[in-house]
């Protein structure tokens, strides 16, 4: 017969029960180090927005304002109330949220109101088409073809034409 040796084995539910007391006990605040779902409520007028906890037993308090951080420098946007974002607290202070993802396509709400790009000097797109709006008609550049209608003279004459963009007028929006 063979003698298995004895151990002070602990089960893994208490061990991990046991860890779990000691970070509460040792760590204050321990639940600003983790990421947490919030529902947009209302977007403040300086771009932060207030915020309700989705799960109530987390231990984190409604929100006042949380300020968007997007990743890409001169973007913001501004997001549809009700939308899920997930909040992370920057160096566990409860003091300064900051709304760190944002719902994925598909989700409800992942498509925000508006979206807009600074820059200081310029803007760049390199694409072979762009489009604006509902995305129906593509955006002429410099370079693009293009059919000009319209009248000229007086007494007005009609004329059509094809050609390119070779200038564009800065400030001019089209």
């Amino acid at each position: 017969m063979n003698a298995q040796p004895e151990t002070d084995s602990v089960p893994v539910g208490k061990l991990k029960d046991q860890f779990t007391g000691l970070v509460h006990a040792n760590v204050p605040e321990w639940q600003y180090y983790a990421k947490h779902r919030y529902r947009v409520v209302k977007r403040l007028v300086d771009g932060r927005y207030t915020l309700q906890a989705v799960n109530t037993r987390s231990g984190v308090p409604d929100l006042d304002y949380a300020e968007p951080v997007t990743g890409v420098p001169g973007v913001t946007s501004h997001l549809e109330l009700g939308s899920i974002v997930l909040v992370e607290f920057i160096e566990g202070d409860p003091g300064q949220p900051h709304i760190t993802h944002f719902a994925s396509e598909g989700s409800p709400y992942w498509i925000p109101k508006m979206i807009s790009v600074r820059a200081d000097a310029s803007i760049e797109i390199k694409a072979d088409t762009v489009k604006l709006g509902s995305g129906k008609d593509p955006v002429a550049t410099v370079g693009s073809a293009v059919v000009v209608f319209g009248t000229t003279g007086a007494p007005p004459i009609a004329f059509a034409g094809m050609g390119s963009v070779v200038s564009g007028k800065p400030g001019v929006l089209a």
